[in-house]
Formats: C-alpha cells, structure tokens, sequence
C-alpha cells in the first residue's frame, strides 16, 4: 500500500474531447514522496512536457520517465542512466492509468469501465498561499474500501489558485492522453467535474491512514510555463537497450509465485518439508559408521 500511494501521488498530476493542438507546455512540481523501502521522503523536481497528443512526465520514485505519443498510439518508459526504454501501445498502457485513477476518487471495474461519483469533489473553505499564489482547498470524496477500518485509508487535498495562468484544458488534456483519450459517459461526467473547478492546481497533499500511522505525500506546482517543444522530446533515444515492459514482469511475477505454489505443495506430499526421512539413506549410513 506504501507504494502504491507514493505511485498515485506522483501519477495525480498526470493526465484530449476534440483533443485541440495547443502550444507546448512545460512544468516542474517538487514532489515529497515516502520511500516504499526505507519509509524515508524523497524531495524530488519533477519535470513534464506537453504538446498536443504528446505528454511526457519523470518518475520519482523509479528513475523512469513516461513518455505517451498517441500520435504513434505508444508509451515508453525511459532510464536515460541506464540507457533502456520498455513499451506498450497505447490500449494496453491505458489498463495501468486506469488503475491509478483511484488516485483521483474513480473506482475501476474488472471490466475496464470505471465509476465516478456525481460529488467528486467538497470545497472545504479553507484557503492559504501556496508558492506567493492565492489558492483553495477541495477534498477528493473517496468511494468506500472493503475491510479498511474507519479512519484509515487515504485523503487527498487539491489545492487550487486562479493565480496560475494556466489553461484548464491542459490539465484534462494531459488526463485524457494518459487514458489514452477514453469515451463513455463516466468518463464524460469525471473530465467535467474537474471543469467546474475554478483555476488550476498548486499543490496535491495525499495523507494515508495506517495502524502504524499516516503516511504523506504532496506535489507543489514550481515552474510553469509556454515553451515550444522538439519532436526529439517525445522520442527515445538511439541505441537505448530494449527491456520488460511493467505488464509483462507483472504476468512474470505471477506465474513464478503460481509455480513456488505448486512445488511446495507438491513437495510437502512426496519428500517436502513435512515428509519422513527416506528409508536407507543418510541417517542410517550415519548409524553404520558409528557402530562397533
């Protein structure tokens, strides 16, 4: 769970009706995440690029940098240390975004369809100054989790200023391509509710309640600003070593815990851990040599 919170925060941010072709957008968030190992924060500049049906984001937490060209209908995960990228269309990508929207309140069905609330947001009233930028609270309304107990479980708060002058557009496009431009009338019903909002967001703070305690998360609007963006932006780098995509070593993990399944308990039938000693072997031999 640790994980996946620091995975949704970093992915809240993330996210085309007509799809319009707007000039390129740069941005830079610092984002303040828990390690999933150590449960140390990492503080981290978040860079992201946007232009037209391509968005590119940096990942804190794994090195990685998404980069999605629905033009090409594909996705790229690059580690420009370690020189490797993994891919995947579009369609298939869009099942892992889908997920994450959890993030954001929606829930997704084992179907692919997702459910939106009619109330995905609550102002709260509160307000405060966010980077020299005036702004308000509203508070992600969350659909109930099966065995979480009250109280736990997690809250997010958006912090929203009309002093950023930023299209609105930008932020649901970025949302749409991350979903690989999806249709449907829930769909249709969660792009809205982010319109009715006024302004653009500064800052996303993500509190997760445990019995060990809360875990938080926040991302701060730094740097924004319109810039125009090269093609090479959006692609990976020549000579880059091609590796597994995060689906794939998903379905691989899988299998190899079925097959540990099925040899332990195999094993604990024939000559496993809860089997007696084999007749004729070691002890007995052990015996032998010790006899007069």
């Amino acid at each position: 769970m640790t994980k996946r919170i620091a995975l949704w925060s970093v992915c809240l941010v993330v996210v085309l009706s007509a799809l319009p072709a707007w000039a390129g957008f740069y941005t830079e968030h610092q984002t303040v995440v828990p390690n999933p190992i150590t449960q140390q924060t990492i503080t981290k500049t978040v860079r992201a690029w946007h232009d037209g049906k391509k968005f590119k984001k940096e990942n804190p937490l794994n090195g990685e940098t998404i980069i999605i060209d629905l033009d090409s209908d594909m996705v790229y995960g690059v580690n420009y240390n370690a020189k490797t990228f993994w891919q995947l269309k579009s369609d298939e990508y869009q099942r892992l975004a889908t997920i994450q929207l959890f993030a954001m309140g929606v829930t997704a069905n084992p179907d692919g369809t997702i459910t939106v609330s009619d109330n995905l947001f609550t102002p709260t009233g509160k307000t405060k100054t966010v980077e020299g930028k005036n702004a308000y609270e509203v508070n992600i309304n969350y659909p109930p989790v099966p065995n979480v107990p009250a109280g736990q479980g997690m809250k997010t708060s958006i912090w929203m200023s009309e002093d950023v002058k930023l299209p609105k557009e930008k932020l649901i496009d970025e949302l749409r391509i991350s979903l690989n431009n999806p249709k449907g009338p829930e769909y249709k019903k969660f792009f809205a509710q982010w319109r009715k909002l006024d302004g653009y967001p500064v800052q996303t703070e993500t509190t997760l309640s445990t019995p060990k305690g809360e875990i938080k998360s926040t991302e701060t609007l730094k740097v924004y600003r319109k810039e125009k963006i090269p093609a090479s932006a959006f692609k990976v780098p020549k000579g880059y070593k091609k590796t597994v995509d995060p689906i794939t070593r998903l379905q691989q993990m899988q299998r190899q815990m079925m097959e540990r399944r099925q040899q332990q308990q195999q094993g604990g039938t024939a000559g496993g851990l809860g089997a007696p000693p084999p007749q004729g072997g070691k002890e007995k031999r052990v015996k032998k040599a010790g006899a007069k």
